[in-house]
């Protein structure tokens, strides 16, 4: 048997994926006949001000296979020079564990290699193709879900998720 890498896409909990999604969020988080949906992004894909410096959005884990690779694409707007870390925390049933700051520091060492932030240029926030495997959470039989940590140095204003994409490598025997 051979084991062959297959990509797939990490989904949103509540998002549609329309064709136009991988460029704009916004596309999928609302329906012309509905309105908004209540998906994890509908909230942030408006510019508005965020109570908390750290945000979670839930993710489905593929359900069969082992996730081998997992790399992070994310656009957003901030205001000022905020910056942020990403990582991953686990999901208890469907609410996403919260992580203490020292946890998010040392998980952020781990991927980023110093404890950083990636900070806005020109009010924007650019994250192209960031490794995540070390920091995805092992699944559990309680919940096939994940939740992404956006930890910013403060809360965001003028807050805007313009694009977040998460492809997956899976693991399969042929």
């Amino acid at each position: 048997m051979l084991r062959q890498v297959v990509p797939v896409r990490g989904s949103i909990v509540g998002h549609c994926y329309y064709d136009a999604t991988e460029r704009d969020l916004s596309v999928g988080a609302e329906d012309k006949a509905e309105g908004s949906r209540a998906g994890d992004v509908a909230k942030y894909i408006s510019l508005g001000n965020q109570s908390s410096a750290v945000l979670y959005i839930r993710m489905l884990m593929p359900h069969y296979a082992q996730i081998v690779e997992a790399y992070l694409d994310l656009w957003c707007v901030v205001a000022g020079n905020n910056g942020v870390r990403a990582v991953f925390a686990p999901v208890d049933g469907l609410t996403p564990v919260a992580l203490l700051s020292d946890q998010i520091d040392e998980m952020w060492r781990r991927l980023y290699g110093k404890s950083d932030s990636i900070k806005a240029e020109n009010g924007r926030i650019r994250i192209a193709g960031l490794n995540m495997k070390p920091v995805i959470p092992e699944r559990t039989r309680e919940s096939e879900l994940m939740a992404l940590v956006l930890a910013f140095d403060t809360p965001p204003h003028s807050f805007k998720l313009e694009r977040l994409n998460l492809l997956l490598g899976t693991e399969i025997l042929v």
